[in-house]
């Protein structure tokens, strides 16, 4: 007879543990479907991290960084464009809340975070930057 390596305990427990899993798996994407089934995103389009990036911003990915800190994850990154400032607010402010962010303005929040895209000046460069980071 084979001995299990697993104990009979965790064996009763896994139908259990899979579907807690699945459940988690169908909440955190569920926002985004919907969003997707909505028209609010194209399935085309570009990411980062769970933030869609407006198709004709062109990011600065010398200026950007990431990390994950104590406190939550951290994620800062600058793009141009030729579109006006009122098309790029106008985005955001339509495609941001399907997929579960809450605000007005430039910050949206979501759980324990938030994400906020700002008109900004580096250099006499006019940049945008989109910064996800744990709510204040």
């Amino acid at each position: 007879m084979i001995k299990s390596v697993i104990p009979n305990a965790a064996v009763k427990r896994m139908p259990f543990i899979l579907t807690v899993l699945a459940g988690l798996f169908v909440l955190t994407c569920f926002p985004v479907a919907k969003a997707q089934q909505n028209g609010a995103v194209s399935p085309q389009a570009r990411w980062v991290a769970d933030i869609p990036l407006e198709e004709s911003l062109v990011v600065a990915t010398d200026l950007g960084f990431s990390f994950d800190s104590p406190s939550g994850r951290i994620i800062v990154l600058f793009a141009t464009t030729d579109a006006p400032a009122s098309a790029i607010r106008s985005y955001y402010r339509a495609i941001l809340p399907p997929l579960g962010w809450q605000g007005s303005g430039d910050v949206f929040r979501r759980g324990p975070e938030e994400v906020a895209i700002k008109q900004v000046n580096v250099n006499g460069l006019g940049l945008w930057r989109i910064a996800l980071q744990p709510a204040r």
